[in-house]
């Protein structure tokens, strides 16, 4: 059987570091905290207490930032050291302080390039059969066609990192939604956001028994993907430069796409944090929601970067509700090509 470990880069490694990290997290454009934390690193002989401290130290003075390339870019990324290093090497060196402010903790979400089989049930994966209990039947649209299952996501995985804390998050977020073009899905016109059953998520409380469910006969072969177990990486996340927080912090469009870039990969598929921004600067976020999750057409094992009809598919959730772990109100919203 496959293994697999769902955060292998973890941002804080060693025993107790997440609570110290998740103090900086929660107050990031404060500097106490980080030297807090390193002094408490300090205490482990980790070299990185040193290295926070003179960073603290330069972000204070405006002197020349201390070399990070010794460190993990996942820590670099969570304590706030790489968003600084590139706003000053920007014309938003004077604005460091206003963007860590505004920054919110993310995971970016990486897909295996490759379909991976015999995997564990449980396992955080796009495509594959779904991991359901017994009870619950496969969802389909209005017509009674079975809704193709994007992937699942178990929430377990998170709660090791800091970029969770906050958040009461548990048990198996399981994704259906009716993805393709009208030629290949058997089961009728894509999902235009019309049709409320045109997507469901499955949230399963943790404890009971999962097992693989096989694929219902009336789904089309081109809309049974294999499986691809999906990694997470902890980053910060930037708010759009057209939002009021974006707006406040003084967040232009040129450098959100070179930090988005730089440190997401490229890649729109995240979880939590703020939401990728859109191409056209397509609003998504309805207001006293919370992002939860984004996937994107071109990630494996869906592919469609050729003729997809959508581009990024992102999940919201009230903002109260996710601190409570309540995701039985998960609103949608499609950015077309």
């Amino acid at each position: 059987m496959a293994t697999h470990v769902a955060l292998p880069n973890p941002a804080a490694f060693l025993p107790g570091e997440g609570d110290f990290l998740a103090g900086v997290l929660g107050a990031l454009s404060d500097d106490t905290p980080r030297l807090v934390y390193a002094d408490w690193l300090d205490d482990q002989d980790d070299p990185r207490g040193p290295f926070l401290r003179d960073f603290v130290a330069a972000l204070r003075s405006g002197d020349p930032l201390p070399p990070s390339a010794a460190f993990h870019r996942p820590w670099r990324d969570l304590v706030g050291v790489t968003l600084v290093e590139l706003a000053r090497g920007s014309a938003l060196a004077a604005r460091a302080s206003d963007l860590l402010g505004v920054a919110l903790p993310a995971l970016s979400v990486h897909p295996s390039p490759e379909a991976v089989t015999g995997l564990p049930v449980g396992v955080s994966r796009y495509g594959g059969e779904p991991d359901l209990p017994a009870e619950v039947p496969w969802p389909t649209r209005a017509s009674g066609a079975p809704l193709p299952f994007v992937g699942q996501y178990n929430l377990a995985d998170l709660v090791a990192s800091p970029a969770a804390r906050g958040y009461a998050l548990s048990g198996m977020l399981s994704v259906f939604y009716a993805l393709g073009d009208p030629e290949r899905d058997d089961g009728g016109e894509p999902y235009d956001g019309t049709e409320p059953e045109g997507w469901r998520p499955i949230v399963v409380p943790p404890g009971g028994p999962l097992s693989p469910r096989a694929f219902p006969a009336g789904l089309s072969p081109a809309n049974r993907w294999p499986a691809h177990p999906i990694t997470f990486e902890e980053a910060l996340s930037l708010p759009d430069p057209e939002s009021s927080a974006g707006t406040a912090a003084g967040i232009t469009h040129d450098f959100w796409w070179h930090y988005h870039g730089m440190v997401f990969n490229g890649g729109e598929d995240q979880l939590l944090g703020h939401p990728t921004m859109p191409d056209n600067w397509y609003k998504a976020q309805q207001d006293g929601t919370h992002h939860l999750l984004a996937f994107a057409s071109g990630s494996p094992p869906f592919a469609m970067t050729g003729d997809g009809w959508f581009r990024v598919i992102r999940l919201f959730v009230p903002a109260d509700d996710l601190r409570i772990g309540r995701l039985d109100r998960v609103v949608q919203d499609t950015e077309p090509r």
